[in-house]
């Protein structure tokens, strides 16, 4: 069995990508059969592996102690697609269980589940066969994790919401511990109204349900955060949600990311108070989810809130927002470690990449804020961290 070039890998999952996501909106309660070939294709399982290999984590050892660079360094990429191809046509894959490490973020403790490199690729591969599938389909509020979304994509949404002339406030809501409460049997339920391929589903059921012990350990409840098939998931799970919201008579339109739901609402407080009672009981009622009190908040025009890393302030002209210190501080930590070397670093291709890198993540960050009507301050910040990160170099 031959092998694809990274290059031609791409090319192939590139033109069957594009293929379902014509035809899975032009016929949206089809489920689709016949996709299992693709999981397993060496095509999809090589340019899985590029995805992880290139991934924040990929130097991270799973329970096996390999990582990326070990993998080439022992089978090679080559050969770890043949050996999972041959264990996924012949029905002998079975995930391990995830390593937990405990990593600091915003100074507080969190446990990161770590999965080995081969389920990584299983889950890019699972993930890039489902993808074209399921997010076609998803409401377009739906933001993050998906082909031509994310965070501008999400601050284009909100300020659609706040220029309707319907929208009177705004409601915020955080669903309290998504990932880890998200039913796995709810899950596959809904996964099966896209897919009627009885062997993806139970490869997908099989990865869901292993949890810190392994197969024999299996679990109910929770997806492994960080994981490209949770993300998606994640999303397809809440849709339910998304269409409640749509087609509830005191909502004007949403914008969903992840576990945190901003909704344009109706009339005055007493409505957006309704809509959260609404809420939670369909929280409960369909999807076993509960929100998060202190994350849930009503918003009126002239107030200022946080959203995906922006301090908006919602005037009549629509909302204007400056970064946050959070925002601010990632910025710092993606500069770091890049920056740092490039005013030391010998080889002058490195300097380049590095010099290439460090523009892009500040035109990002300046752009996001931009389209939020603060270019001006967002590049001042931009180069004020850099110039720090630089000094501390």
């Amino acid at each position: 069995m031959k092998i694809p070039s990274p290059a031609a890998a791409k090319k192939f999952v590139g033109e069957t990508d594009a293929k379902f996501r014509e035809w899975s909106p032009a016929d949206p309660q089809r489920p689709f059969a016949g996709i299992i070939n693709l999981v397993w294709h060496p095509a999809t399982l090589r340019a899985a592996y590029c995805k992880a290999a290139k991934a924040k984590g990929a130097n991270a050892a799973g329970v096996d102690n390999m990582t990326c660079a070990s993998v080439e360094q022992t089978v090679g990429a080559e050969g770890l697609v043949k050996r999972l191809h041959d264990d996924l046509r012949n029905r002998r894959y079975m995930p391990q269980a995830v390593r937990e490490v405990s990593v600091d973020r915003r100074g507080a403790k969190r446990t990161v589940c770590v999965k080995t490199v081969r389920d990584r690729v299983v889950d890019q591969a699972l993930r890039m066969v489902l993808s074209p599938i399921i997010e076609p389909r998803l409401h377009p509020g739906s933001a993050a994790y998906i082909v031509g979304r994310g965070p501008r994509y999400a601050v284009a949404q909100l300020e659609s919401i706040v220029a309707d002339p319907r929208t009177k406030l705004l409601t915020l809501f955080d669903i309290k511990t998504y990932y880890d409460a998200i039913d796995l049997g709810m899950q596959m339920n809904m996964l099966r109204r896209h897919v009627a391929d009885e062997r993806v589903l139970s490869l997908t059921e099989l990865i869901l349900r292993c949890g810190k012990s392994g197969v024999k350990g299996s679990t109910s409840v929770g997806l492994v955060q960080g994981s490209a098939l949770s993300n998606l998931l994640a999303n397809l799970y809440r849709h339910d949600l998304d269409l409640f919201l749509a087609e509830h008579a005191l909502v004007t339109d949403l914008v969903g990311y992840g576990d945190d739901v901003v909704v344009g609402v109706v009339g005055g407080r007493e409505n957006a108070n309704t809509l959260l009672v609404d809420v939670i009981a369909f929280l409960e009622a369909h999807l076993k989810l509960e929100l998060a009190p202190t994350k849930t908040e009503i918003v009126m025009p002239g107030d200022r809130f946080n959203y995906l890393g922006a301090s908006s302030h919602w005037t009549e002209g629509g909302l204007v927002a400056r970064p946050t210190a959070r925002s601010i501080e990632r910025l710092k930590m993606k500069l770091s470690g890049i920056a740092g070397q490039t005013n030391h670093e010998e080889v002058n291709t490195k300097k380049q990449t590095d010099a290439n890198k460090i523009s892009k993540i500040m035109d990002d960050f300046t752009a996001y804020f931009a389209s939020l009507g603060s270019r001006d301050e967002a590049e001042q910040v931009a180069h004020d961290v850099l110039a720090e990160v630089e000094g501390d170099g």
